[in-house]
């Protein structure tokens, strides 16, 4: 064939949409399997709305992806919505592609260069196989009740539209988040007046809202405690130490010039080398921009000892 379109543009009452990135993949596996793995595969699907999205998509086997719901909400919102939404997408997919360091879709393509959490682990080898995961209780069957629990309330005549999910912003009974009102509430409320009521009171919303973060769901083991003649000294971790891979871009000349110096005192073997390191630095001098002069240059430091 000289394409493959898998799409849930003929969803209804009677019939309910299978999980887009889910299909994508399955799809992708029979079609390599299949000697079709130069066949483009296109989904249309009303599942995807933002850059995230596609970029699940297209790590999962999809060489195209036409968001048609998001499409016409954003056309409806104003004239041209719908090429400022598609540009959006497409300059955030390639954001995420530099910084996977991948030049090009066709490589980004199939890559699965993405984390699973919470898929069983059942699942993850049938269909992600390749991708990362970290293996939870939710099957096939889970998903699929899920899915058609939505599809039920989507044609329910108890609602005229569906309730926020809170998936970018805070409503009460939805999904959770780390800035919800209450949280700021009554971390303000600690801010202003500091003290132990205060502070107990932010710290029990945080233990007993439920998981927000990946941490949130770690558990503190206790074991046997290591011996202290058996921890590395501070001393020599200090020395493997590196701040090479922060760019000048990235953090201010001002930020560059404290971990250097720091790196430099770590590297130090003895207060009369420390010493030599910390000698006065003219922080009042303008500062270079970013040019092609070494960055010691820049933050005019002694070299490393």
């Amino acid at each position: 064939p000289g394409l493959l379109l898998i799409s849930d543009r003929s969803i209804s009452a009677e019939r309910a949409p299978l999980p887009a990135l889910l299909a994508t993949a399955a799809v992708w596996k029979a079609m390599v399997r299949e000697g079709l793995s130069d066949v483009p595969l296109i989904v249309e699907s009303a599942q995807v709305f933002d850059t995230h999205h596609v970029a699940l998509l297209v790590a999962a086997g999809a060489s195209a992806v036409l968001p048609y719901l998001a499409d016409e909400f954003a056309e409806s919102l104003e004239p041209g919505g719908m090429e400022k939404a598609r540009g959006a997408i497409n300059a955030g997919l390639r954001k995420v592609l530099a910084r996977m360091g991948v030049s090009t879709l066709a490589s980004y393509r199939n890559s699965h260069l993405f984390e699973i959490v919470g898929l069983s682990e059942d699942l993850c080898a049938e269909v992600f196989e390749d991708a990362a995961d970290y293996p939870g209780q939710k099957s096939l069957d889970d998903l699929l009740s899920d899915y058609l629990r939505l599809h039920k309330a989507a044609f329910s005549a108890e609602f005229d539209e569906l309730p926020d999910s809170g998936l970018y912003r805070f409503r009460k009974g939805a999904e959770l988040h780390a800035s919800s009102p209450e949280v700021v509430r009554r971390l303000h409320a600690h801010v202003r007046a500091p003290g132990a009521k205060t502070y107990s009171a932010f710290e029990e919303l945080a233990e007993h809202q439920g998981p927000v973060f990946l941490r949130d769901m770690l558990d503190t083991i206790p074991d046997t405690a290591v011996p202290l003649d058996e921890v590395e000294p501070l001393e020599s971790i200090v020395k493997r130490f590196s701040t090479q891979a922060m760019s000048l871009g990235s953090l201010s000349p001002e930020a560059h010039r404290t971990l250097a110096m720091a790196i430099s005192l770590a590297a130090a073997a003895t207060p009369a080398k420390a010493a030599r390191i910390l000698r006065p630095i003219a922080l009042s001098r303008p500062l270079p921009t970013r040019s092609s002069k070494s960055l010691r240059a820049v933050l005019a430091l002694p070299p490393i000892i």
